[in-house]
């Protein structure tokens, strides 16, 4: 059962990685209200958030909480509750 599980996180898991987000002239950054133009790295939170990189917490062990509601990802993952 925990080898079935461990491939749902992994299809799961690339799932997100494979996620497409368009960026067009008017799109805003979700944490500091910048628009995000061409040539900028952006990052996409689980809950479909797009942030400038720089705007990510600056320790990638953070990277699974939500930068604008503290919402925590891995927790729901490992709960099963979140679904792709």
């Amino acid at each position: 059962m925990a080898s079935a599980q461990n491939f749902d996180t992994m299809v799961s898991l690339t799932e997100l990685k494979e996620r497409k987000v368009i960026v067009d002239v008017d799109r805003t950054c979700g944490v500091c209200g910048r628009k995000l133009g061409a040539g900028v790295a952006v990052g996409v939170i689980p809950n479909g958030l797009v942030v400038h990189h720089a705007c990510l917490p600056g320790d990638a062990s953070e990277y699974h909480l939500c930068p604008v509601t503290g919402e925590d990802f891995e927790m729901q993952y490992q709960a099963g509750l979140m679904s792709i």
